[in-house]
């Protein structure tokens, strides 16, 4: 919405600058070609601005699903990135503390079940169930490579 808006008023203000030079060059004769070619300029730029708006969000979507990965993985394969995120307001209001998967397979939150600076224990670090890990390992896929049965 943001950059909907932002480039509709860059647009908007390309328009404004660009009618003036045009008018002045073909003459209030032709008044009516001075309107199109602004009308051009405008959606124009318009097309280019959301272009480069959407490739600008695909970018830090992709950097924000990156991150979430690392977090998912517990690895910080961008230490630049994870500072970056970490000095964000939202992610220093957050209460300590730890996902905790329960017997039946039901997830909950255990605030300040992790003592600040203390990591939780790592994947594989021995589950209640079957030697899953903690947070649960998830269940191997039901099929295999391109398709195929899995081995089970």
């Amino acid at each position: 919405m943001v950059v909907t808006a932002t480039s509709l008023a860059l647009s908007l203000l390309w328009v404004c600058i660009v009618f003036p030079f045009v008018l002045a060059t073909v003459g209030a004769a032709n008044y009516p070609a001075a309107v199109g070619i602004a009308t051009f300029a405008f959606f124009t730029s318009l097309v280019v601005l959301q272009l480069c708006g959407a490739i600008l969000l695909n970018i830090v979507d992709v950097v924000y699903i990156c991150y979430a990965c690392d977090k998912d993985s517990r690895a910080a394969t961008r230490p630049d990135v994870h500072a970056i995120f970490e000095a964000l307001p939202i992610h220093q209001a957050a209460a300590p503390g730890l996902l905790v998967e329960q017997p039946g397979g039901s997830v909950a939150y255990a605030p300040g079940a992790a003592a600040p600076g203390q990591a939780p224990p790592p994947y594989g670090g021995g589950g209640a169930e079957e030697g899953r890990g903690y947070p649960a390992d998830p269940p191997p896929p039901a099929y295999g490579a391109y398709g195929a049965p899995a081995k089970l």
